[in-house]
């Protein structure tokens, strides 16, 4: 297995990002990584998701085993594509810090010191893992800038994910917020997803009680 550790390093009269990175790679994390998304394949297009847009390995299906996606993987396979991402997103990192320094002021947000970031080639663009502090990164046709604000996303997510638990609140309904609070925190950085269900009551929610995130969380709760 590959390990990239990345800290940040600054200079002196530059403020060090509050949030650091650890980069993953390796073909092991890939075949476990699609094995997954296999098995997840379902789900993904009940929430919506276009099939096209789950991207998975030349051969690989919904339907192939472990074998078959091990064996394609095993073929596609480059880690120098992944180191040279971890290096240019490194880069971007750099930039990041001061909407982490905000929401550090605000005790809603459950927000980490660092966070491991998994560099994969399929999927549908990122996902998070709460309990292992981890970001999984979809890397091919994303500039490092666009990378970093799906991290950004993704770690957001993990900050309020106890309150979305605790009321039960709905897939799009959850990104949507977790979008708002992108753009109130680092303004720019990343588009609004395009979402087909109806999400307005979290717009209304957040304008009307923002700073409050539980506030506004209990209000889009599942009915």
């Amino acid at each position: 297995m590959i390990y990239e550790s990345i800290y940040m390093k600054f200079p002196q009269n530059q403020k060090e990002n509050i949030v650091g990175l650890h980069f993953l790679y390796s073909l092991e994390f890939e075949i476990s990584y699609v094995q997954n998304l296999v098995k997840k394949f379902v789900w993904y297009l009940e929430q919506g998701y276009p099939s096209e847009l789950i991207l998975l390995p030349q051969g690989v299906t919904q339907h192939s085993t472990e074998e078959e996606v091990t064996q394609a993987l095993q073929v596609e396979y480059d880690a120098a594509d992944y180191a040279a991402c971890a290096a240019s997103l490194q880069e971007e990192w750099r930039d990041i810090s001061g909407g982490f320094e905000k929401m550090c002021k605000e005790p809603v947000f459950r927000l980490g010191d660092e966070y491991s970031v998994v560099l994969t080639k399929y999927g549908t663009g990122g996902n998070y893992n709460v309990t292992m502090s981890r970001v999984t990164i979809r890397i091919n046709a994303q500039s490092s800038k666009k990378m970093a604000a799906t991290v950004v996303h993704e770690i957001i997510h993990m900050t309020i994910q106890y309150l979305i638990d605790q009321y039960r609140v709905r897939h799009w309904r959850k990104e949507r917020l977790v979008d708002l609070l992108v753009e109130r925190y680092f303004p720019g950085l990343k588009k609004m997803q395009m979402i087909k269900e109806d999400v307005s009551m979290v717009d209304s929610a957040f304008s009307e009680s923002f700073p409050d995130i539980e506030a506004i969380v209990r209000s889009i709760r599942s009915s």
